[in-house]
């Protein structure tokens, strides 16, 4: 996977994990408007009710941190079968991203709601959260909301990849 050196670039940052036709397929779904500084490919879970102790999955696509041309960032996730955006969210100060493990992350907003991200690859994963992190350090007020040691034993899930 690539992430941009700057967030400058106009150019898309592909995943290994895809071939050049998915890749492609990918930039066109993103669109001319944005750009995504990383990119990789993921499983979506969500906490299982009521007692949200573990995690299930819900969906797989590519997950992407992407730039918009308000100059806004989100992380989305993209199925390139449906060639729609599966889930997004804005990255702000309530934001809350957090590695509980080098393959699994978590991203936590303001009204309570979390989601897991399980990563297909570590490497990219690893990529992932360091340009995740340089974007959150470089924008004030969000630079307090990301989580990298911690583990939390309690939430368990069950990976496909």
């Amino acid at each position: 996977m690539g992430a941009s050196k700057t967030f400058k670039s106009r150019r898309n940052c592909p995943s290994r994990l895809l071939s050049k036709e998915e890749n492609t397929q990918l930039n066109e779904i993103i669109g001319a408007q944005c750009k995504s500084a990383a990119t990789t490919v993921v499983q979506l879970f969500l906490p299982e009710p009521p007692e949200y102790t573990q995690w299930t999955k819900e969906d797989c696509g590519i997950l992407c941190l992407i730039e918009d041309s308000n100059c806004n960032f989100w992380l989305k996730i993209f199925c390139l079968v449906r060639r729609q955006v599966i889930w997004q969210q804005k990255l702000h100060e309530n934001v809350v991203y957090h590695a509980p493990a080098p393959y699994f992350h978590t991203v936590s907003s303001s009204n309570n709601t979390q989601i897991g991200l399980n990563f297909a690859d570590e490497a990219e994963a690893s990529i992932f959260l360091r340009t995740v992190r340089a974007y959150l350090l470089k924008n004030k007020g969000i630079k307090d909301n990301i989580k990298t040691i911690s583990h939390d034993p309690e939430m368990t899930f069950k990976s496909d990849f």
